[in-house]
């Protein structure tokens, strides 16, 4: 009768949501790790950000080990999560991973950050983003968004860059920054010297947007 259909109907519904929570992976980067003969497994971490976005999903996680990481820009654009399954980039338990810029941005265009997220319901926590100082007049970003809704930064701890720590640019609404601290961000090169420089910035937001 009507409640064997609801019965039914409740135990289809528990099954489709474990199935999509099971079906979700988990991968790691890691200081040590390594892009090319890394799996993104624990015991076979990946370097870079740039290679675990490659392969991520909506619902997916990538947990960064702690450590210090040399970082060539890390690009992560064109992958969404969802309300109910966002992509989580996240400090391994009890461990600081630390992202450092490794070589010059000046000739690498803009922005000139050492993480750039495009994309909606993605969540970053627990990391450590600095030294990012300027070589030039520009600013120079610890983590920007541009043209991202729904994410959340949340206990990131970004400092020493060269003008803006976390920055949210265009048409970016909806966004989070949760129980974060960004300091000593400055840009001494500036025409107008230390006049870009921002702990957080909100810039290049189209009105009614927040």
């Amino acid at each position: 009768g009507e409640n064997f259909y609801k019965k039914a109907t409740l135990v289809l519904l528990f099954f489709l949501s474990f199935y999509y929570t099971a079906s979700a992976s988990t991968y790691y980067v890691s200081p040590d790790g390594n892009d090319l003969s890394g799996n993104g497994s624990i015991g076979k971490s990946w370097f870079t950000l740039n290679k675990a976005w490659s392969v991520i999903t909506a619902g997916d996680s990538i947990y960064m080990r702690g450590g210090t990481y040399s970082y060539t820009k890390q690009i992560l654009t064109g992958k969404n999560g969802k309300p109910d399954n966002m992509i989580r980039i996240l400090a391994y338990p009890g461990e600081i991973p630390i992202l450092k810029k490794s070589g010059s941005y000046a000739s690498t265009g803009w922005p000139r950050s050492i993480v750039r997220i495009s994309g909606n319901y993605i969540h970053i926590k627990g990391l450590e983003i600095c030294y990012n100082p300027q070589e030039n007049i520009d600013v120079y970003y610890g983590i920007i968004i541009t043209n991202g809704h729904n994410n959340i930064c949340e206990m990131l701890n970004v400092h020493h860059n060269g003008g803006t720590g976390i920055s949210i640019e265009y048409n970016s609404t909806g966004n989070l920054i949760l129980n974060c601290d960004s300091h000593h961000n400055s840009d001494p090169l500036s025409s107008d010297k230390y006049g870009n420089a921002d702990g957080i910035g909100f810039s290049h937001i189209p009105a009614g947007n927040i």
